[in-house]
């Protein structure tokens, strides 16, 4: 993974913090680490690729889809015709699952309804491997209305469960 293009204050704040946490000798005690300890590696990337993400973020956007953005795109379609949406840097998968949940809604059952997909990709596998899993604890659900969670969400081991009909409208592969 490239990272030339992050921020660089970023950068540096990620690994002085894991300077910190390894309790290594300065940056060049934790480089030694990381030439010798894979792990190292990983932790590094995985702070690197910091997922910001919750169930509908920033509600008026979602609000926005329904009432602007929805109504452009199925207008003229029928069940025989697709609408593909794509999320791209989708990290966890709320916001695919929360683009799913918003659709679902605005279609509101119709019969005539396009079938429904929404991608997600992201670079990261083990935030693809948890958005495949769809199981979020009570905390991941802030954003959730108690209608929503009713809905579209069932307990589960560790918090709640996608329902199966939102889980089958969402792929999501590495990018």
């Amino acid at each position: 993974v490239d990272f030339n293009h992050f921020k660089r204050t970023t950068l540096e704040r990620r690994i002085l913090r894991r300077v910190l946490l390894g309790n290594h000798d300065g940056v060049s005690g934790y480089a030694d680490s990381l030439d010798e300890d894979s792990n190292a590696v990983e932790a590094l990337y995985q702070d690197l690729l910091i997922g910001v993400t919750s169930f509908f973020r920033e509600p008026e956007r979602f609000e926005a889809l329904k009432t602007v953005v929805f109504p452009a795109i199925v207008q003229n379609r029928s069940a025989n015709d697709g609408v593909r949406l794509w999320v791209a840097g989708c990290s966890t998968g709320e916001e695919v699952y929360s683009l799913a949940i918003t659709l679902i809604e605005f279609l509101g059952g119709r019969t005539d309804a396009p079938r429904i997909t929404v991608y997600g990709t992201d670079i990261n596998e083990q935030s693809l491997r948890k958005a495949r899993t769809a199981v979020y604890s009570e905390h991941d659900l802030n954003g959730v209305t108690p209608k929503r969670l009713a809905e579209f969400f069932a307990g589960a081991p560790g918090g709640y469960k996608i329902a199966k009909a939102v889980r089958e409208i969402c792929v999501f592969a590495a990018h």
